[in-house]
């Protein structure tokens, strides 16, 4: 952006944040919210803005989410036993992970821990 190359001109950068809780499924309502008030605030001088195209999700303390996930894993290797066999040795690395996360719509995060699973001494339909 062209600050004008004026020496009283300055640039600054704001983030606005919301608490999605519950209602992921309003989550574009809100960021047409968002982009509505910003668009409407008015300007001094020679004050412009200008908003970007995108948005971002985060989430707050994603550890308090460790023991689902654990949980879910848990429930992976069970299936495993379920399709290969109790005789079936799973082995896992790397749950001390921190837990990631990725955007799986415009409200809602997937989060996982990145994990390793290896099988061995498994026979298919040996139950």
């Amino acid at each position: 952006m062209d600050l004008g190359g004026k020496p009283d001109t300055s640039r600054g950068q704001f983030q606005l944040r919301a608490n999605l809780k519950d209602r992921a499924n309003k989550a574009s309502d809100l960021v047409e919210d968002m982009r509505s008030f910003l668009s409407g605030i008015d300007k001094v001088g020679r004050t412009q803005l200008t908003l970007e195209s995108g948005t971002s999700l985060t989430v707050s303390k994603p550890e308090r989410f460790r023991y689902e996930l654990l949980a879910a894993i848990a429930a992976d290797v069970a299936q495993v036993h379920s399709s290969f066999g109790q005789s079936c040795k799973v082995s896992l690395s790397n749950l001390g992970a921190r837990i990631e996360w990725e955007r799986a719509s415009t409200g809602e995060l997937l989060l996982f821990i990145p994990y390793e699973m290896s099988l061995s001494g498994c026979a298919v339909g040996s139950r």
